[in-house]
């Protein structure tokens, strides 16, 4: 990510930035190695229903704002059934026709209530229910939602 941030920071065009969140899983360790670089705090839910932002250290800004900024990673070591739900801005800042944000605790409900779903079939009932909520209103940002799960088998697979 540092090496990443410095080569934008120098090429893009200035008030440009890039936001990411980077992760790598060593299945067969069961480890996430997570950095954030503007994007928002994925979540992990746990098989009981418990669900955790997954902070990182340091600096969190977009890439290409200052090209010496230190990203740091959090490691953290993934149980079986652990699910992961990365999404950008424009999921939580969706509106309704009363200009209400489907928010942060909408999406926390739908992944503990429904987060033993197959990760596709989860995702599929965050975009109706937010489609419901936003009823006749436009989208006005993007909407990604990537959903994962650790199944922690023999073979040590991610479902996605």
């Amino acid at each position: 990510m540092r090496e990443n941030n410095r080569w934008i920071a120098e090429d893009v065009p200035p008030r440009s930035f890039v936001a990411l969140c980077y992760a790598t899983l060593d299945l067969a360790e069961r480890r996430l190695a997570l950095a954030n670089g503007g994007q928002l705090t994925p979540l992990r839910r746990r098989p009981d229903g418990y669900v955790e932002y997954l902070n990182v250290p340091g600096p969190t800004l977009p890439l290409g704002i200052m090209p010496d900024t230190p990203y740091a990673a959090r490691e953290l070591a993934l149980e079986p059934g652990d699910l992961l739900v990365f999404y950008t801005d424009g999921i939580v800042e969706a509106q309704n026709s009363d200009r209400q944000l489907f928010g942060f605790k909408r999406l926390e409900a739908l992944v503990r209530a429904h987060g033993d779903l197959p990760p596709s079939e989860l995702i599929e009932l965050v975009l109706h229910a937010l489609g419901e909520f936003m009823g006749t209103m436009p989208q006005h940002d993007d909407m990604t939602i990537v959903v994962a799960r650790y199944r922690g088998d023999s073979n040590a697979t991610l479902e996605l």
